[in-house]
Parts: C-alpha cells; structure tokens; sequence
C-alpha cells in the first residue's frame, strides 16, 4: 500500500510561522537591494518626442511627382532615418559618445494608426539635455540624405533627355536635309515649310491647297518617297517634344524645394522631465514579491527535506 502524506492548512500556516524570520530577511534584503539600485545606482532615463508630417504635395513637374512620392513616402521616410548612414553622421554631428547600435536601439519610430502620413519619434536615453538635440539632427540629415538621392536621380534624369533631345534634333536635322534635297531634285516648291520656334525645340509642318495639288501630280513612287520622309520628320518631331517637356520637368525640380515641403515637422521635438526608467515604484513591488516568493519556497522546501531526513531515520 502507498502512504500518502496529507498537508494540512494548520501545517502549511504553522510551516510559515516558523520561518517568519527567514521570510522577513530575505524579503526585506531584495527589497533594499531594489531600493538602493532604483534610487542610488541607476541613470535615470528620459525619452523625448517629436512627430514628422509626410505630405504628398504634386508640383508642376510632370511625371517626376510619381518618383519623389516614393522617395519621400512614410515607409521610405521611416527606412532611412534608421540606415547606420544616418545614425553615424548624427553621431559625428554631435559628437555623441555613443556607438550606432546603442543609439539606434533607444530609438523608436511609429506611424499614426489614424494618418499614416505622421512619424512618430521617441528617443530615450540618461543625457536630458541632448535628447531634443539627437532628434532634430536625426530628422534634418534624414532629409540631407533623402534630398541627395532626389536631385541624383533628377540629374541623371535631367541629362539623359538632354541627350536624348541632342540626339533627336540631329536625326530631324538629316531627315530636314534628306527632305529639301528630294525637293531640289524635283525641282518643286517647297512643300513643307519648317520653323522653329523660341524654344528651339519645335517644327511647324505647313502646307496650302496648291502645294498638296503638285505633289499629286508626281508619280506615285516620288509620292510615297514624300511621304516617308514628312513622317519621319512628324515623328522625330514629336520625340523632340516629348523629350523636352521631360527635360523641363526635371530643371523644374531642381529648382523646387521639393523634400523641405514633403517632409515638415509636426510636432517640436520635447523632453520631458520625469524619467521614464527606472520605475522606482514598480522595481520595489517587483523586488518585494520576488523576496517573498523565493523566502516563502525555501521555508517549505527546508520543511521537506528535514522531514525526509527524520523519516529515513
């Protein structure tokens, strides 16, 4: 037959009464120590806050709305304020005594539940007086960073439909040429007269009834050799336009503020000044619990292994 042992609650409270003492001090020392670390030991930490705004202002600049949308969203906004990029020039701004990880890892971002376009900021750390100081040069080399890819990108932009219209006006320039040397040939009028406009950019195709009536009256094969050539002009024409509206939407960008006016703090960056680590309360309640937990464990274990011991003898 099995012996079971029954515990009584008189055994359980008079366990306890017994190492009343034992309790007491342990749970008085994890107090103390809980005490002296939360009030004596401890930096105490601050956080401070700020919120960006991201707006999604179109400008006047065609098709590159679409790219700097992108490159100024939340998500990008938020990415680049935490690339160690960022982080180190902030430090080396600064000169913080601080590594990138540290700094980064009592840095928190957060986007509003209700308006995405708001960025939270939260900076914690034990130096009060730097902490508004950290935020602002964060978010200001945020938009160093962010406004150097935009203009890099834009110049490339910018350059490439420089050539581009470069290379088109020299292939209209031959087709021109081809045209008026079929003309000479011909001995015709001038069937189409082409001019360019102030910008430079642009040809003008004219042509009256009496003109368009020669040109019937050649054969059929001079015909069609015409016009081929009036549309390769016509089209090179058109990629000369079309380029040139790209070309003037990118030096209108590099003349606008673009990143100062899609990227606006909110809310001021503010420290508060009561810290928010260490809870002093809550470390002693912690610290008062736990005493009384491994006191209370060790009475009855010391209880258990005494009565084993008088039973085994």
């Amino acid at each position: 037959m099995e012996n079971e042992e029954v515990i009584s609650l008189r055994e359980i409270i008079e366990t306890v009464l017994r190492g009343k003492w034992i309790i007491i001090g342990i749970t008085s020392v994890f107090t103390v120590l809980a005490i002296i670390y939360s009030f004596f030991i401890t930096n105490p930490v601050y956080e401070s806050k700020a919120t960006i705004l991201v707006s999604n202002i179109e400008q006047p600049i065609g098709n590159l709305n679409e790219y700097v949308n992108n490159a100024t969203s939340t998500n990008i906004v938020v990415s680049v304020m935490q690339s160690p990029e960022v982080i180190e020039k902030t430090i080396d701004d600064l000169n913080l005594e601080r590594s990138v990880s540290s700094l980064l890892n009592s840095l928190t971002l957060s986007t509003n539940e209700s308006n995405d376009s708001l960025i939270e900021l939260r900076l914690q750390g034990t130096d009060y007086d730097n902490l508004s100081k950290i935020i602002d040069q964060l978010i200001m080399n945020t938009k160093d960073v962010i406004t150097g890819r935009v203009n890099t990108y834009i110049s490339s932009y910018e350059n490439l439909y420089y050539e581009k219209i470069n290379e088109e006006q020299a292939q209209l320039s031959e087709f021109i040429q081809e045209y008026n040397e079929l003309e000479d040939a011909y001995g015709l009028p001038l069937l189409v007269l082409f001019q360019q406009n102030a910008s430079g950019s642009e040809y003008v195709l004219e042509a009256n009834e009496d003109l368009l009536s020669e040109l019937r009256e050649l054969d059929k094969a001079t015909q069609v050799e015409y016009e081929q050539i009036s549309n390769r002009i016509d089209q090179a024409n058109n990629r000369v336009q079309e380029f040139f509206v790209n070309y003037n939407n990118a030096v209108t960008a590099q003349s606008l503020e673009l990143i100062d006016e899609r990227i606006n703090v909110f809310s001021e960056a503010f420290t508060g000044s009561s810290p928010v680590k260490p809870n002093k309360v809550l470390n002693t309640a912690v610290a008062f619990v736990l005493g009384l937990m491994v006191s209370i464990g060790f009475i009855f274990l010391r209880a258990y292994w005494t009565g084993s011991n008088k039973n085994a003898l």
